[in-house]
């Protein structure tokens, strides 16, 4: 997108440039480029990763002390887990595990149903469960309890980061 912003934190000067978002399955990218390209001075091209294995926070943290853009800081914020968005992501996925249950349930109340028998010849075969309806339950289940924990420890213990072990591989 196309936009006016303030450049640097504690200044007016305001730019115009393209900003970029890529989230993906290792981090988000967030790209900021000037239109023009040197606006005060200054090149206006920039292009950060920050990644899903290291903590948000800290590299949000080293980008505040490395000076970086006040668009590409304010991205980069919606994602640490001190954000808002975070804790709307977790009600989303309550809701999603929500829906699966719903649909599961709804399956499961049709199939009880006096079962069909199929009956070719002299054999006949009945109607079961398959792998994706034991698969779509144990999503459910796991993302509805590793929602609770996250939204149980948000709520009680605000501020608070979980870390993950500095002498892990």
């Amino acid at each position: 997108m196309t936009t006016n912003a303030t450049y640097k934190s504690f200044s007016n000067a305001v730019i115009q440039a393209e900003v970029g978002l890529h989230v993906g399955l290792y981090g988000i990218n967030v790209t900021l480029r000037g239109n023009p390209i040197v606006q005060f001075n200054e090149t206006i091209n920039y292009n950060e990763m920050f990644s899903w294995h290291d903590i948000v926070e800290e590299e949000y943290e080293q980008a505040l002390v490395k000076g970086l853009p006040n668009p590409i800081l304010y991205i980069v914020e919606k994602f640490t887990l001190s954000s808002p968005f975070v804790l709307y992501a977790a009600y989303m996925t309550m809701a999603t595990a929500a829906f699966i249950f719903f649909s599961m349930a709804s399956f499961s109340t049709i199939m009880n149903v006096p079962r069909c028998v199929f009956s070719i010849g002299e054999d006949s075969f009945v109607t079961e469960y398959s792998h994706s309806f034991w698969l779509a339950l144990a999503t459910a289940l796991l993302t509805k309890i590793s929602k609770v924990l996250t939204l149980t420890i948000s709520l009680c213990f605000p501020g608070v980061s979980i870390k993950p072990s500095s002498n892990l591989p």
